[in-house]
């Protein structure tokens, strides 16, 4: 497809060239892996052999040690402490096993339990994506989440 604004011609493309070495500082780092690293890695969390929900990386940089963070817990564990256990237990082993620095979520303004739960967790609010989530006819606010490694409560146990 190509369209034209303002005499500029963009067409789409299935791969976009590469970046000049010299300017790699400046672009995200999968531009400078070797070769293609996931970018995504999704995991089940199970306990006693029933399965509480599933968690999964996204945007994963690996030179920087950094991902995003979604989780859905089964509805049947909701309401009963399964959420933070199992985000404390999969937080345990992305900063201790993985060695992650730092981990990110997005939320959106009308989910007060996942927002909740994230503050509990020790994650802080970083900021907002104004109006950018649209549901229910209308637009809302995605809330920005972040947690280091050396904010994680437990710290002290590494």
């Amino acid at each position: 497809m190509k369209v034209k604004i303002n005499n500029v011609t963009f067409t789409t493309m299935n791969e976009l060239p590469s970046i000049d070495v010299e300017d790699l500082h400046l672009f995200s780092e999968v531009y400078s892996w070797p070769e293609k690293l996931p970018e995504e890695l999704g995991f089940a969390a199970e306990a006693d052999g029933n399965l509480l929900g599933w968690v999964k990386l996204s945007r994963i940089r690996w030179i920087s040690r950094s991902a995003y963070l979604t989780f859905v817990l089964d509805q049947s564990w909701r309401g009963r402490g399964c959420g933070i256990r199992m985000l404390q237990a999969f937080l345990e082993f992305y900063f201790r096993v993985l060695g992650f620095r730092r981990i990110t979520a997005e939320v959106y303004e009308y989910n007060t339990r996942s927002r909740k739960l994230m503050e509990k967790l020790g994650f802080l609010e970083e900021g907002r994506l104004r109006k950018a989530r649209f549901w229910n006819g209308k637009f809302h606010d995605i809330i920005v989440y972040g947690l280091l490694a050396e904010e994680y409560p437990g710290k002290g146990e590494w």
